[in-house]
C-alpha cells in the first residue's frame, strides 16, 4: 500500500500538523470541519469522498468555495514567494490576506 491508503486507512492524517511551510493556511481554515477538509484536500488532492470518509457533514457548493479558497491562497502565496514579495507574502502568512473569491453561476 501506498502512504496515502495507510494514512486513510488509520485516520492519522487528520491528527497530524500540517508541514510547516503550509501552516498558514490555518489562519484562514479555523472551524474543525474546515481544517479537517483542508488536511484531506492537500493529502488526497480532491474531495469527492470526503463527507464518506471523515463523517463531517458539507454540501457541494461548500466544499467548492473552500477549495477556491485555498487554491487562491496557494496560488498568491506562490506567486508572492516568486516575486520576492515580501510584504504580500507576510500579509498572506499573517492570515491577513483578503481573498477575492469568484462567485460561479450554475
Amino acid at each position: 500500500m501506498i502512504d496515502n491508503e495507510l494514512a486513510f486507512i488509520s485516520g492519522k492524517y487528520l491528527e497530524e500538523d500540517l508541514p510547516k511551510e503550509q501552516s498558514y493556511l490555518l489562519k484562514y481554515f479555523r472551524s474543525e470541519t474546515q481544517v479537517a477538509f483542508l488536511k484531506y484536500y492537500l493529502m488526497f488532492e480532491g474531495y469527492v469522498r470526503f463527507v464518506e470518509h471523515t463523517g463531517y457533514s458539507a454540501s457541494w457548493k461548500w466544499m467548492e468555495l473552500l477549495k477556491q479558497k485555498l487554491q487562491v491562497l496557494q496560488a498568491a502565496h506562490k506567486k508572492a514567494k516568486d516575486e520576492m514579495d515580501l510584504e504580500t507574502l507576510a500579509t498572506i502568512e499573517t492570515g491577513k490576506y483578503k481573498l477575492r473569491l469568484r462567485k460561479r453561476t450554475p
